[in-house]
């Protein structure tokens, strides 16, 4: 049923004259009804207020024997929706359901609209200027010595990465080196190279392109390999701000202006301002799983109207109409980590993921290789709010041999359970990349593996897991798993784990572990491990103090008693430095000790100087304050450190991508040296470093104190400016002035609101850091020569 509503017609008071006005009230009688004056109209500027929002600035209304007519245009700007028409002017009575009224003494134009009628409203994230990454220009070695000494048996190695950036990306090589001496022999060294490669980043494209060495892309259901060559992918990494996967929206209806809260899971996660009228909020937090969100409103009585909605959330799903790709070329890599430079035959391989709709998610993986070819095409599936389905199959040909792989896997969570299954099925002639050229290529005939846990609330949690794996010769390994944890009392929690294996009849292999945690004075963990079959039994006692992140020194102590066995000790000791981080230890039974030690860090050769720093993985900031020791350096609000006697910070754990904010603490800063800036916000590019710089000048300020040639202070107002440099400053009381730049010598003009001019000249005191105020200085009389150049010098 249609709903009507009542209009209410008010008149202005004031169209009367002002004569029938004044009679009337000294007759002490109300002014009669625009009625006696039918033919008149009235244009009024008034506010336009739509159920309860001020909406800008006023509009005209007329108004005529008893009728508000407004402008279509000035209708829809304001939000109010309206008939279709060519007409320039509206009626009130051609505004099918709503309200208008006329507000008098605040001169306003109330409009109710029914809330389902006004503009749709999408309530998302602020926009936020994405920030510029940023690379500077260096290099970098990342190293970890180790050396190790048994008996007569010596190790020693050195793993490295040279790494070298800028805005044409980033090189990075990485190897290893190593030595032995057993006995009196002269043992054996040997040189290793790992991976070799030259990346750069597309932030705007979201594209990674990489040449060298690399591994391809995979899914779940697909093996990667290692390959030299080209890859090209795509990238969603660079945009730490951008969210891959479906996220649920809420929509509502919002009677009167207020505000819209959003409950997850029982939490109160978003506080919202809303216009009137129908509303989708998609500025929700980044979840995970089966939750139910209450998203709270307020109808026309003024009462908060709760609804209630289910969503389930996962980030294996790609956003409606996003795609994910990668596509690598090269030759096969074998034997890594064994041989230096072993690359077979070439091959191709390559994935695309792409999101049909927010509920499912098409993907496809392909490989090519001389006698290989595979293709296979898969789909993850949200089920409502009841999981996710996963589904998969893929075929290849190799040398005339052909088979298929089938893959088929649910998993279900929410807060406080979680559930999975998956299960893969390969033929015998199933082949890819992973086997080729290798002469014991080995492919599991199925897999299945099941898992599940909960939480029993004061009772804590468990969780349990099924394992079953079947290779081509028919051998079966099958194995379950059952763990248990709870929180006993403040800062100490107890873990019981145990496995067997279903095929041996070995029996149950049990582990119990009681954790300490003694705050900042480290951990302390015992346990009692019972092993399967006649494997006896094993206690651990373990003391573990890490060392501080900011710096200092930490240590771990360890000793297991073995029922049937020596007994295993274990020692370590740590420092972590700004420069290096080193761990010394020994582990080994009574007869039978290994003696270690650990050194790890970098080179960093930026901005004309070479710093040592702990090792950087990713990438990093150098600050410099321009040659100033001592300066102290914040990274997010956090002290770092402070400046070395070149004025360089190194901050080597950034974040990539993501804008931070560096700061630098002038206060201890002497009186005369002023910072230009002291908080810049940097975006460093992955793998790089950026030179960050806060330049800090010295500054030699006075006081001046100024005196016209009879002794006078010099009025009020006068203008004071340097001859060389032609800055300017006003002369306040007293006649002092004040300067921040000034040189040793400096010539002052003096120009005084009459317009009279004369000049000084004054000395600074040389070797002083100190502000000083100088004076009082004699002004003299300018000649007429000198006073004209001053005035063509000064700009």
């Amino acid at each position: 049923m249609r709903r009507v509503v009542r209009r209410r017609r008010h008149w202005p008071g004031f169209v009367l004259c002002l004569g029938v006005l004044n009679g009337h009230v000294l007759a002490g009688e109300l002014p009669p009804p625009p009625e006696a004056v039918p033919d008149m109209i009235m244009t009024l500027e008034l506010a336009p207020v739509v159920n309860g929002a001020a909406r800008g600035n006023t509009i005209a209304v007329r108004y005529h024997q008893g009728q508000a007519t407004m402008r279509r245009e000035d209708l829809i700007n304001v939000g109010v929706p309206v008939p279709r028409g060519d007409e320039t002017w509206l009626d009130e009575g051609a505004l099918t359901d709503i309200d208008v009224e006329y507000d008098a003494p605040r001169q306003r134009l109330l409009i109710t609209v029914p809330p389902e009628q006004l503009e749709h409203q999408y309530i998302g994230a602020p926009v936020r200027q994405r920030p510029q990454a940023q690379a500077g220009r260096g290099m970098l070695f990342n190293y970890d010595l180790y050396s190790s000494h048994q008996s007569d048996y010596r190790y020693a190695s050195l793993w490295h990465e040279a790494r070298g950036f800028g805005e044409y990306g980033v090189v990075s090589t990485t190897g290893r080196w190593w030595r032995t001496l057993s006995g009196m022999n002269t043992g054996e060294s040997s040189y290793l190279r790992h991976d070799s490669w030259w990346r750069y980043h597309d932030p705007e494209s979201l594209h990674t392109w990489q040449v060298g060495d690399m591994i391809s892309g995979s899914l779940p259901w697909s093996r990667s390999v290692r390959l030299g060559g080209v890859q090209f992918s795509r990238n969603f990494s660079l945009r730490p701000d951008l969210v891959t996967y479906p996220l649920p929206t809420f929509e509502g209806t919002s009677a009167v202006p207020g505000t819209v809260d959003l409950f997850v899971n029982g939490y109160r996660s978003r506080s919202l301002e809303v216009d009137p009228g129908p509303f989708t909020l998609t500025d929700v937090p980044y979840i995970n799983g089966a939750g139910e969100a209450v998203v709270v409103t307020e109808d026309t009585q003024g009462r908060r109207v709760a609804t209630t909605v289910p969503f389930y959330v996962t980030s294996e799903l790609l956003e409606a109409g996003l795609a994910d790709y990668e596509l690598s070329i090269g030759a096969l890599r074998r034997h890594y980590g064994r041989r230096s430079m072993d690359y077979g035959q070439p091959a191709a391989s390559g994935v695309y993921r792409y999101g049909l709709n927010d509920t499912l998610t098409l993907e496809t993986h392909g490989e090519l290789a001389d006698g290989l070819s595979l293709a296979g095409a898969g789909s993850v599936m949200r089920l409502g709010q009841l999981g996710v389905l996963n589904l998969a199959v893929s075929g290849s040909q190799h040398e005339g041999d052909g088979g298929w792989q089938q893959s088929v896997g649910y998993q279900y969570t929410r807060p406080g359970f979680n559930v999975g299954v998956q299960h893969n099925r390969r033929e015998t002639g199933f082949s890819d990349l992973s086997g080729i050229g290798l002469e014991e290529a080995v492919y599991g005939r199925s897999s299945t593996q099941a898992t599940i846990s909960t939480a029993l609330g004061t009772l804590g949690s468990v969780g349990g897991g099924y394992f079953d794996t079947r290779s081509v010769d028919d051998t079966r390994t099958r194995l379950v798993n059952l763990s248990w944890n709870r929180a006993l009392w403040q800062r100490s929690n107890l873990f019981v784990s145990g496995n067997r294996a279903l095929d041996g009849g070995q029996g149950w292999s049990i582990t119990t572990q009681l954790v300490i945690s003694l705050g900042q004075h480290g951990t302390l963990a015992s346990g009692v491990e019972r092993l399967p079959g006649e494997g006896g039994s094993r206690q651990r006692l373990e003391y573990n103090r890490p060392a501080p992140v900011d710096g200092g020194a930490g240590w771990r102590l360890g000793y297991d008693r073995i029922s049937q066995g020596e007994d295993y000790r274990q020692a370590e000791l740590s420092w972590r430095g700004d420069r290096v981080e080193t761990r010394v230890g020994a582990f080994g039974d009574r007869d039978n000790t290994t003696w270690w030690g650990e050194a790890t860090g970098a080179v960093v050769a930026m901005d004309g100087d070479v710093l040592l720093s702990r090792r950087i993985n990713d990438a990093f900031v150098l600050v410099s304050t321009e040659g100033q020791v001592g300066i102290p350096v914040n990274y997010e609000h956090r002290m770092i450190g402070r400046t070395d006697d070149r004025g360089h910070r190194l901050i080597p754990w950034v974040t990539p991508w993501y804008q931070a904010m560096v700061d630098i603490d002038t206060m201890e800063l002497p009186p005369d040296m002023q910072a230009e800036r002291v908080r810049q916000p940097v975006s460093v590019r992955a793998g790089s470093g950026y030179l960050l710089r806060f330049p800090i000048r010295q500054v030699r300020a006075a006081g001046i104190r100024l005196e016209m040639p009879d002794g006078e202070p010099v009025a009020l107002g006068s203008m004071a400016t340097l001859a060389d440099s032609g800055l300017q400053a006003p002369v306040g009381y007293d006649g002092l002035v004040y300067f921040e730049q000034l040189a040793a010598r400096e010539h002052l003009r003096i120009t005084t609101p009459t317009g009279q001019t004369c000049e000084i000249e004054i000395t600074l005191p040389e070797d002083d850091n100190m502000l000083h105020t100088l004076g009082p200085y004699r002004c003299q009389p300018m000649a007429l020569e000198r006073e004209q150049a001053l005035w063509e010098k000064t700009p």
